[in-house]
């Protein structure tokens, strides 16, 4: 699996509600990535895992942001009028 294409979707996501004048949903993803999933696998994962896990956080953590991403780019495709 590439962890940067993750990485990169995630961003430039946040970038493009950004650009749509929507700071909320970009801020959520933003906050949802750096935050939320990274914090909560690093206290969840090292119990199943051991000491890997807290490496397994950062990447757990981007895809399921990246499943946030792709809810809020399907949510508001009928509001912005994207493909």
């Amino acid at each position: 699996m590439e962890l940067p294409i993750f990485l990169g979707l995630n961003i430039w996501a946040s970038a493009f509600f950004t650009a749509l004048n929507n700071g909320v949903i970009s801020a959520f993803i933003a906050f949802l990535c750096t935050f939320v999933f990274q914090v909560l696998y690093m206290l969840v994962l090292p119990l199943i895992l051991g000491v890997y896990g807290i490496f397994g956080a950062v990447i757990v953590a981007e895809i399921l942001s990246f499943l946030a991403v792709l809810y809020f780019l399907a949510a508001q495709r009928t509001r912005y009028g994207y493909a």
